[in-house]
């Protein structure tokens, strides 16, 4: 009798593993959940609408983990209001930061990557882990300028709540200055395969 329990848990146990294993692994996307703390109401709306998250899982362990902001001229609109009601910046430097960032740029995507294996979260490597396009309307684009952004800078965390010290930040340019309603983020490399779809 003892005997068999003892069968009966060990094959359980091992049914558990199992499940917690092949479960476990795979690709998932989300928006931003839950309040985003700090910031005005309407900054938050408009950041979690043009944010996405994704993530790849393997076992029990998440090994890469991106988040993208897709900056549209709605956004960047609500950003420097928010950086003037913060005093982050005066109205006036708000103004020109934000004509700055919509003349003549693109479209830009801040892009903050956590990952397991040191290096995924690089960019700015000559034989880059990540290839990255946006795609809009059925056309692919490669970014023309990707910049390292410091995720330890105050504003840059208050501006985009999400990122932390564990990963790098990064802010893409593609050369489309509009990205219609639901623009893609590909980002295909070998960690994962990530599809980030919008719906602004």
């Amino acid at each position: 009798m003892e005997q068999a329990l003892k069968k009966g848990i060990g094959c359980l146990c091992l049914l558990c593993l199992s499940v917690l294993m092949l479960g476990g692994c795979g690709t998932w996307y989300s928006g931003l959940r839950g309040p985003v703390r700090g910031v005005s109401e309407e900054y938050a709306t408009a950041l979690k609408t043009h944010t996405r998250k994704g993530w790849r899982t393997q076992g029990l362990d998440r090994v890469v983990s991106v988040t993208a902001t897709v900056q549209t001229s709605d956004l960047l609109e609500v950003m420097a209001l928010e950086q003037s009601r913060l005093s982050l910046s005066a109205p006036e430097q708000a103004g020109r930061k934000l004509a700055g960032q919509l003349a003549g740029e693109g479209t830009s995507v801040v892009l903050f990557i956590e990952a397991l294996e040191q290096g995924w979260e690089r960019l700015d490597r000559g034989e880059p882990v990540w290839r990255i396009l946006l795609e809009v309307e059925g056309a692919r684009y490669e970014p023309s300028r990707v910049t390292a952004l410091d995720a330890r800078s105050p504003t840059v965390r208050h501006l985009y709540p999400y990122m932390n010290r564990f990963g790098r930040a990064w802010l893409l340019v593609f050369d489309v200055d509009e990205v219609g309603d639901r623009p893609v983020l590909w980002m295909m490399g070998a960690p994962a395969q990530l599809r980030l779809e919008f719906a602004l």
